[in-house]
């Protein structure tokens, strides 16, 4: 019998990874602090960005994401 060795290999990441999109505050979110937001099915630590309290049920913007954490604003209303 002959086996044949397998290399699995992962792409090098040679940019950071840049999530843009919304979400959902579950757990409050004070100006500067961290909270809780739902994206895409799961839960993230998050920070606003703005000098703003984001309460829970509120839709915000996810614009940038550092590790294990998205940092956010409100979404405008239209």
């Amino acid at each position: 019998m002959f086996f044949r060795n397998k290399i699995h290999t992962t792409p090098c990441e040679s940019q950071p990874v840049t999530i843009l999109g919304e979400g959902i505050v579950s757990e409050e979110i004070k100006p500067y602090r961290q909270g809780r937001v739902k994206f895409r099915g799961t839960w993230w630590n998050a920070r606003c960005v703005t000098n703003v309290t984001v309460r829970p049920g509120t839709v915000v913007e996810i614009v940038k994401k550092e590790n294990i954490t998205l940092f956010v604003v409100p979404a405008p209303f239209e």
